[in-house]
């Protein structure tokens, strides 16, 4: 009988530890695990990972020497070439280069493949096998790529016989759906970061595109107790290449009111100068978190001050925290992702706010009429239990609220000026997960290009944090339709915005990498496909 060895394998889920037998042929217990790789990709992507074969469970001195797959649906016709990778780690999009060691080579076929090793290390050295496609630029748009793995041909170290393992699990669910443009913009331990959350974007007055994101470091947790850094990228040629990340506010983990940065917000005044709102200090919201700070750019995002100002004192803390018998608000966060400036240039953002201790939470209305110089927090509650939520015009310049519900999403309509708001409602059609989501116009009546209104809202369509959807409404959001699935697995937040060409883009947190990690993922539907969004449902 085989002596068991214990491993420490970092799986492609998580660090686990494994108890294997040293020889033999695989049990049902020691066969390789195939994972999916990631949901999306896009035209002209190389090395998109269709599928990873984690070897942590086989005998350390395992080397592979032939993969059998086949190629699903029309994936043959919608990649150039299929490669193998082997890797000592569970990520490959952060690692460099050449810290993946290249196995082979092939030329697509329409159903089975075979494909033969060259040099494959053992899986104690290096445990992770990676398939990757290089796209066709001419791959069709909202088609899928996926693969299976049918049978891997191995041998060990100890007796050199070739066997064969045919893995329970090599068809894993879902695929690649193909986009205009697809990018990661952070992946976990990219950028010498392993936790990214919170996606912003926006679009400058010059047609760039600048994004923000939380740097979280070795924690993934909210703001609180540790340190967290706001980074920006931007993009001018609509989101084909990235400039570097620079963070933009950066924790000192000593002051209070400085210890850490997190859940950007963007606006973007009428002047042309983007705004950065976001929350500070050390103390988590449901703590006390009181500290709001501002990052400013005046060239769309190139240059940002020294340092965020902070914006809570002598602002709006002294006059409009004290709305409870002069104790003051117990604890306020902007919404993160985006605000709204008006057609008459004020800026708006609506904050999650608890009024005193063990308070369950309440929106309420920051606004500036001098493009972000002073703030003032209204008085008047928009939504009442509520959470993160955005705003937008509507075409007569009254405000429309919508905020994050478990379930049914909570709206309310507001006056031009924010100062008045109607009875809450919750949407009957628009449904899902308890998630920051977001809401934009792609189309206005008023605009007088001949155009229909088209609002469009994000939302993970589950009970949990999966199936980011988009949704299309009309008719200024009473009603909503589901028009577009950016991807059916695991996601959490998201943002949108329309580009000057007229294609709309999506950054989203992606967790579609088997609990690795959020990946903030960038993709691009096209002008056509967007206004394919107004015919749907008019059938």
């Amino acid at each position: 009988m085989n002596k068991p060895i214990t491993l420490l394998i970092a799986a492609f889920i998580c660090g686990c530890v494994y108890t294997l037998p040293t020889q033999g042929a695989p049990t049902e217990k020691s066969k390789p695990a195939v994972k999916q790789g990631y949901h999306t990709t896009g035209r002209g992507n190389k090395d998109a990972v269709m599928l990873c074969i984690d070897m942590g469970k086989m005998p350390r001195n395992t080397q592979v020497s032939r993969i059998d797959m086949v190629l699903k649906g029309n994936t043959h016709r919608n990649i150039d070439r299929v490669k193998v990778y082997q890797t000592a780690t569970a990520e490959f999009y952060s690692l460099e280069k050449k810290r993946r060691q290249l196995l082979c080579t092939a030329l697509p076929q329409k159903g089975k493949m075979t494909l033969n090793l060259n040099g494959c290390r053992s899986a104690g050295d290096k445990p992770y096998l990676w398939i990757t496609a290089d796209v066709s630029p001419r791959a069709t748009l909202e088609d899928y790529i996926d693969a299976k793995i049918t049978a891997l041909v191995y041998r060990t170290t100890q007796t050199g016989r070739l066997k064969t393992v045919y893995p329970t699990d090599g068809d894993p669910d879902y695929g690649m759906k193909i986009f205009a443009l697809q990018q990661f913009l952070y992946t976990p331990y990219s950028f010498g970061c392993k936790n990214y959350r919170i996606p912003a974007m926006i679009v400058a007055a010059d047609g760039s595109i600048v994004t923000a994101i939380d740097r979280r470091y070795e924690q993934s947790n909210d703001l609180g107790n540790h340190k967290i850094d706001v980074a920006v990228r931007r993009s001018t040629d609509n989101g084909k290449t990235w400039s570097e990340p620079l963070i933009i506010a950066q924790g000192d983990s000593l002051t209070e009111g400085r210890y850490g940065y997190g859940d950007a917000s963007f606006a973007r005044t009428s002047g042309g100068k983007i705004l950065c709102l976001m929350s500070a200090g050390k103390k988590s919201f449901f703590e006390g978190m009181r500290y709001i700070a501002m990052q400013s750019s005046s060239d769309n995002g190139i240059t940002w001050q020294t340092a965020p100002v902070e914006i809570t004192t002598g602002n709006f803390a002294d006059s409009v925290f004290d709305l409870k018998n002069g104790t003051g608000m117990y604890a306020v966060f902007v919404s993160s992702g985006k605000g709204l400036t008006t057609r008459r240039g004020d800026v708006m953002f609506l904050c999650d706010c608890i009024t005193e201790p063990n308070g369950h939470e309440k929106n309420f209305l920051l606004k500036s009429t001098d493009e972000g110089r002073s703030w003032k927090l209204g008085p008047t509650l928009v939504y009442d239990r509520a959470n993160e939520a955005k705003l937008i015009e509507k075409n007569d310049g009254t405000l429309l609220a919508s905020v994050r519900q478990h379930g049914f999403r909570g709206f309310n309509k507001g006056s031009a000026d924010g100062r008045q708001w109607n009875r809450q409602w919750r949407s009957n059609t628009l449904w899902g997960a308890d998630c920051n989501a977001d809401i934009i116009y792609y189309t206005r009546n008023i605009d007088g290009n001949g155009k229909h209104d088209m609002m469009l809202h994000s939302i993970l369509k589950s009970e949990r944090r999966k199936n980011l959807t988009i949704y299309k409404s009309h008719d200024e959001g009473n009603t909503w339709t589901e028009v577009f699935n950016i991807q059916p697995g695991d996601a959490s937040y998201s943002t949108m915005e329309v580009l000057n060409d007229g294609s709309l883009a999506v950054l989203y947190e992606d967790n579609s990498n088997q609990g690795c990690g959020h990946t903030i993922n960038f993709v691009v539907l096209t002008k056509e496909q967007v206004e394919n969004f107004g015919n749907i449902g008019n059938e």
